[in-house]
């Protein structure tokens, strides 16, 4: 193994850990309320619909409207309630699944739209969490040369549709692009491929340690798109999901197809005690 894949590894895990510290990371987020059709009344008084955390706010500030898939927030009181740092009284809101969600914010929280199937609600952000601050880092296997394997993809002619559960009991329907092969400790394996950020691929499995050394649900892993058919899956990258480090997640469950009859002693270990 090479000085430098060591060092990038470690540059790498050092990244995961200041984004879970930054602002409207997973370690910020303090709530994530399913609205109901019509109005949704909001503040910090415990008699609304959806309550903000102690004196970050106004008691009674207003209602988000769901009607038809849209979400409308009305303000009803004078607070500086801004929609993309402009202060407003009413604004329709786009949700996350747009890929341009519009950011409420009323001082040090942040609020966005979530989109799930036919759900809708709102996910908040309490940057004064002392969570970002207290983190004390990941915890990671050492970095194994034989867990950084090249396996084969498989390209489908075109993007095949799988249901998908989530973390919160319902489906949504993922892209698979193809899937990729490899060998691990005598065992031929598959997994699924599905669409990821700035075109890359998830990898995202269960194995034999998850519920004993490493995530109960699985983790995840992200690989380039190759050019070829040769892709690299380096499992010292294997990180457990935004859901082990916040209630108010929504994370995919692996399909039965990432479901690896192996075990993977690398990438992130999880603490089912006091992680």
């Amino acid at each position: 193994m090479s000085d430098t894949y060591q060092k990038d590894t470690l540059e790498w895990r050092n990244v995961m850990d200041a984004a879970l510290r930054e602002e409207d990371s997973w370690l910020a987020l303090a709530g994530l309320f399913w609205l109901e059709p019509g109005h949704n009344s909001f503040g910090t008084d415990a008699s609304n619909d959806i309550v903000l955390p102690n004196a970050s706010a106004p008691e009674c500030i207003g209602h988000f409207e769901l009607l038809d898939g849209t979400v409308k927030l009305t303000v009803n009181v004078d607070a500086e309630v801004k929609v993309d740092n402009e202060v407003i009284k009413e604004a329709v809101l786009q949700p996350d699944m747009s890929g341009s969600p519009n950011v409420v914010t009323i001082g040090h929280l942040t609020m966005v739209v979530v989109e799930r199937g036919d759900m809708y609600g709102i996910r908040l952000w309490d940057n004064s969490r002392a969570e970002r601050k207290t983190f004390e880092g990941r915890h990671w296997y050492p970095i194994q040369k034989e867990y950084r394997i090249e396996g084969k993809y498989h390209r489908y002619d075109s993007p095949e549709a799988f249901t998908i559960h989530t973390t919160i009991g319902n489906d949504v329907e993922q892209q698979a692009l193809g899937y990729v092969s490899f060998a691990l400790g005598g065992n031929e394996c598959k997994l699924l491929a599905f669409e990821s950020y700035n075109s890359r691929l998830s990898l995202f499995f269960k194995d034999l340690t998850s519920g004993k050394q490493t995530y109960p649900s699985g983790r995840f892993l992200v690989a380039d798109q190759p050019e070829g058919d040769a892709l690299v899956v380096d499992f010292n990258r294997a990180y457990s999901p935004p859901c082990a480090f916040t209630d108010y997640a929504t994370c995919p469950l692996p399909p039965m197809q990432n479901h690896l009859k192996v075990s993977v002693e690398a990438g992130e270990i999880f603490d089912l005690h006091g992680h």
